[in-house]
C-alpha cells in the first residue's frame, strides 16, 4: 500500500512552481531546498529541527559550519551544502532584483484552485486571508489565527491592520475541513459575517471566503446583490465568473 509520502515531493515541486514560494511555510522552503543534498529521506523533520534550532532561515543560513553540525542529522556533506547556499543567497540579495508582476485573480475557479494547491498538504484546520487591490492583483497571503468557526467571536484586526499598510482593497479568506466536506458550517457562516462587518467598517472589501476540502472547494460569502457598486473591472469578472460557474 503506497505511503502517505508517496508523490509528496513532485506535488511540493509543482505547487512550487504553479503557484510561487509565498505558498509554502518556512519550513516547506528549506525542506524543498534539501531535497538537493538528501535524495531520497523525508527532510520534514531536519528543516524543522534547523529552524528550531537557529530560528529562521536567516539563522540557519548565517549558522557556521561548527554550529550546523550540532543538528541531528547534518553532517559535514549537509552543512557544506548549507554554507554555499547561503552565501549564494546572499550574493543575490546584494543584487539589484527584479520585480515579478503581481499575479491577478480575477476568476473565481482560479482563486479556489490555488487555495485548493496552498491547503493540499495541511493536515490541521487553518484560515489564510488573500490581500489584493482594486483590479485583484495578489499584495500578500497571510495565514489568520486563531479562528473559532463554532462562534461568532472573530476579528480580523491582523487583517485590517496588514491591508492597511499594503493598501490592499479587496480581501477574500479561505480555511480548509481536513476531513470534509467543502461545504461552510453554520459558524463559518456567522464568523464571515463578523470578519465582514468589521471590514467594511474599514473601507475593505470582503469578495470571497473559500472552504476545501481535498480538491473541492465552495465560495460561500456572497450571492454578489449589492457588491457590483462601485467596484472595478476585475472584481465584476470575478463575480460573473462565480455566476456563470453556478449556472
Amino acid at each position: 500500500m503506497p505511503s502517505v509520502h508517496t508523490g509528496h515531493r513532485a506535488r511540493m515541486r509543482e505547487r512550487f512552481l504553479r503557484d510561487g514560494a509565498e505558498t509554502l511555510d518556512t519550513h516547506e522552503l528549506l525542506e524543498m531546498l534539501l531535497y538537493h543534498a538528501i535524495v531520497q529521506k523525508d527532510t520534514n523533520p531536519l528543516a524543522h529541527a534547523l529552524l528550531d534550532r537557529f530560528g529562521s532561515l536567516e539563522g540557519v543560513f548565517g549558522a557556521t559550519k561548527e554550529e550546523l553540525c550540532t543538528v541531528s542529522g547534518v553532517g559535514e556533506k549537509i552543512a557544506a551544502f548549507l554554507l554555499e547556499n547561503g552565501r549564494a543567497a546572499r550574493a543575490i540579495l546584494s543584487a539589484p532584483l527584479w520585480e515579478p508582476p503581481m499575479q491577478v485573480y480575477d476568476d473565481y475557479t482560479r482563486l479556489g484552485e490555488f487555495f485548493v494547491s496552498y491547503f493540499e498538504d495541511k493536515r490541521a484546520q487553518a484560515t489564510v486571508a488573500m490581500l489584493l487591490d482594486g483590479s485583484m492583483r495578489k499584495i500578500a497571503l497571510m495565514e489568520v489565527a486563531p479562528l473559532d468557526y463554532d462562534s461568532a467571536g472573530v476579528r480580523a484586526d491582523g487583517v485590517i491592520a496588514k491591508a492597511m499598510d499594503l493598501g490592499a482593497a479587496v480581501i477574500v479568506f479561505a480555511h480548509n475541513h481536513p476531513y470534509g466536506p467543502a461545504y461552510p458550517s453554520h459558524g463559518d457562516v456567522v464568523s464571515s459575517q463578523v470578519i465582514e462587518k468589521e471590514l467594511t467598517a474599514c473601507g475593505l472589501l470582503l469578495l470571497e471566503h473559500y472552504v476545501i476540502a481535498g480538491k473541492d472547494f465552495v465560495g460561500f460569502h456572497h450571492r454578489f446583490g449589492g457588491v457590483r457598486e462601485g467596484v472595478g473591472e476585475a472584481v465584476l469578472s470575478f463575480i460573473d465568473s462565480k455566476e456563470a460557474r453556478e449556472q
